[in-house]
């Protein structure tokens, strides 16, 4: 089915992984954290699966978008991803 035609619904997955820093501007690294490294990866790859399997429905399309907070910063501008708003 082609969704890109403007049929069907869209189902937008935005998988933040985010960083805190410390008083100096220096990100908070823990030597036991409470969150897996690999977090961001393993919930990407759940999503990635259910929009395979069309778990919504085979008129709904999932668009999955995942940021690294580590690695570039969270934009509060959700049209950098192609979304209105983030948050």
């Amino acid at each position: 089915m082609d969704l890109s035609a403007g049929k069907g619904k869209v189902f937008h997955i935005l998988l933040i992984k985010p960083t805190r820093y410390d008083d100096d501007g220096y990100p908070i690294q823990w030597h036991r954290s409470s969150v897996p490294s690999n977090s961001l990866a393993c919930l990407y790859g759940i999503a990635q699966d259910s929009a395979n399997r069309r778990v919504l429905g085979d008129d709904v399309e999932i668009r999955i978008f995942s940021i690294d907070g580590n690695l570039v910063p969270v934009p509060r501008d959700g049209k950098e991803i192609g979304i209105a708003q983030i948050y």
